[in-house]
């Protein structure tokens, strides 16, 4: 805890594997370090750890992390893009499954003010669903990757995120949970890696696309009309 705390003049850190963990506050003010490069031995990343590195561009988690705790990257007010193993606080998601969790939002109504303005590219490398409102009005969001390992989508997991204009539904995904895309204002392209019998077969929620612009599903082996 605290290691590196207000050292300014840090501009790059490299993470070995053999550390285990990163302590609440580690790297707490270090707002000149540009880049930060965490090997595949941690396993958790405590609260406040990168809290105000201000000058960071990306980040990219390794799927070895179980754990990050609240603040760990608030105020990173650069942040273009971040690879993360799950969303929220912890990989067994069984509580604050909302992206902006990291940032610092107690629930998810919280994300939209409190992650960083300038994020636009999310990828997800693991978990098993996108919780409820994981990305609730995450409206500066460009991009999001899903991975294979998901199999559900959640009530309100996209509500509003205005900019995204695309999305890539893994051919793993078996429910779609209501209002899951609702007013997504600028999604037109919704493609599915599976087939139309996969897609005929999930479990889908009330008004999961209200309020989106899509018309179709681009499927592997053909479309489906949205309307």
């Amino acid at each position: 805890e605290d290691a590196f705390r207000d050292c300014s003049l840090i501009t790059f850190v490299h993470i070995p594997g053999t550390v285990k963990s990163i302590g609440d506050s580690a790297f707490y003010c270090c707002y000149n370090m540009t880049s930060v490069s965490i090997g595949t031995g941690v396993m958790s990343i405590g609260s406040w750890a990168f809290f105000r590195c201000s000058s960071l561009i990306s980040v990219m988690i390794p799927d070895s992390v179980t754990y990050i705790g609240q603040h760990a990257f608030s105020d990173c007010n650069k942040l273009r893009s971040i690879t993360l193993p799950f969303i929220g606080e912890s990989k067994a998601g069984t509580s604050n499954t909302h992206f902006g969790y990291i940032f610092g939002a107690s629930v998810c109504y919280g994300n939209s003010s409190l992650i960083p303005n300038s994020l636009r590219t999310v990828v997800i490398t693991g978990g098993q669903s996108i919780g409820y409102g994981s990305f609730y009005d995450c409206a500066n969001l460009t991009s999001i990757s899903i991975p294979e390992s998901i199999t559900s989508i959640d009530m309100y997991a996209f509500y509003d995120c205005a900019n995204l204009t695309s999305i890539s539904i893994p051919e793993s995904i078996t429910s779609i949970d209501m209002y899951a895309f609702y007013d997504c204002a600028n999604l037109t392209s919704i493609t599915f890696e599976g087939t139309v019998a996969q897609w005929n077969a999930i479990a889908f929620g009330t008004g999961w696309s209200h309020q989106v612009p899509a018309t179709e599903v681009v499927c592997r082996d053909g479309t489906i009309s949205l309307k």
